[in-house]
């Protein structure tokens, strides 16, 4: 078996919590954890380990005998997360169903935790007013140019296969994206808070939506192991045919080295705080590089005016994503509030549908919004042109 030694993480640590690039090699061991470049899964990599500085070998396999047990709090949640997505989604395209906001709000506060107790201020306040407004919209049509008569409409309704507000918000994905970051993220932090143990990696590895195989299969992609929740943006943000790690990877290596780390006490608490940090700094820049994606594809989309109502429903995926990090503890991100709110003025997320009724201009400033994020989150030009990609 191969081993790997690395230099002391300790500058690295520092510059993670501050929020500041670390660069390639961050907080972890680089053993050979991805499969190559034939864009096998992860779960089929060899079985070449890694040794860290403090003298903890690195496990190639996620492993938890206890994993349903330990993390029994984040699987609830992310059951109760997905089932407010199939209720909303189950009445769209040629459907008529009905969906109460009752309903919707009856989900997101059962449980012990609930998703509402989870979740931030902002968040709680944004997914209160799209379920309402959902319900608002249920069995009615909408169009872009509604939102333009005097007095703009009414309610929201159904465009093409999607529902949205009054403005043109696609309730559903802006609910769901605004609840990855405002709830499971928020979530997240208090988990970290407290002492890293093994159970806490369980609960952090389900709240992030991998399985035990980390394969990085996004969840489109089917099967009982495919990647949910932010996970499956993370694998989609990774080129797996590059041999430099992207979220996805620097995630698994940061969960595996929390599990070498741990049981070696003391001695690891460096490269256990390197790999803590890693794994909130890639949630991060997985919520808002996929931000980048969608911002991309709404201006694109909104250039053929029979695409509209995708336009809008890209743009929706978008704005849940930025705004999902507003109220989150500004020492535990990157970016701040007033630059979410920033990016949100830029995309016009108060009069969306102007991305159909004047999309030449509002793509400009898309793609002005996306240069905004790169930015603040110190994305290079060659990764914010791969994050305008699927992989």
């Amino acid at each position: 078996m191969k081993t790997i030694r690395l230099l002391s993480l300790a500058s690295c640590v520092a510059a993670l919590v501050v929020g500041v690039a670390c660069g390639e090699d961050e907080a972890l061991v680089r053993p050979r954890l991805d499969a190559g470049t034939d864009g096998a899964s992860l779960a089929d990599a060899g079985d070449e380990a890694g040794t860290l500085a403090c003298g903890a070998t690195v496990p190639t396999r996620y492993e938890s005998a206890t994993f349903a047990a330990n993390a029994a709090v984040e699987i609830a949640l992310a059951q109760r997360f997905e089932e407010i997505g199939a209720k909303m989604k189950a009445t769209e395209g040629s459907s008529d169903a009905g969906v109460a906001s009752s309903e919707l709000k009856a989900v997101y506060n059962a449980g012990s935790p609930s998703l509402r107790a989870v979740s931030t201020t902002p968040a709680q306040a944004a997914v209160d007013e799209y379920f309402d407004a959902f319900e608002g919209a249920v069995g009615k049509t909408w169009a872009p140019a509604d939102a333009e008569d005097d007095g703009g409409a009414a309610s929201g309704g159904k465009y093409g296969d999607f529902h949205f507000s009054p403005t043109g918000v696609d309730l559903r994905e802006t609910a769901q994206k605004t609840l990855l970051g405002g709830a499971l993220y928020n979530h997240v932090l208090g988990l970290v808070a407290a002492p890293v143990t093994e159970v806490t990696i369980d609960r952090l590895l389900a709240a992030f939506g991998a399985s035990m195989a980390l394969a990085s299969t996004p969840g489109s992609d089917g099967g009982a192991g495919a990647d949910k929740l932010i996970a499956e943006y993370a694998s989609r943000r990774d080129d797996r045919a590059s041999e430099t790690p992207g979220p996805y990877r620097k995630i698994r290596t940061a969960l595996l080295t929390m599990k070498a780390a741990v049981p070696a006490g003391e001695k690891c608490k460096t490269e256990l705080d390197a790999a803590v940090a890693t794994f909130l700094s890639e949630w991060e820049r997985t919520t808002y590089a996929t931000a980048i994606f969608y911002l991309n594809a709404a201006a694109l989309t909104a250039a053929d005016p029979l695409k509209g109502s995708d336009a809008l429903h890209a743009f929706g995926e978008a704005l849940g994503f930025i705004q999902s990090f507003r109220g989150l503890p500004a020492d535990k991100r990157k970016i701040t509030d007033a630059q979410i709110d920033a990016v949100l003025g830029k995309i016009g997320a108060t009069t969306a549908y102007k991305l159909v009724t004047g999309a030449g201009d509002r793509a400009l400033r898309l793609n002005e919004a996306i240069n905004d994020i790169a930015l603040y989150q110190g994305f290079t030009p060659a990764e914010v042109e791969a994050y305008r990609k699927n992989f």
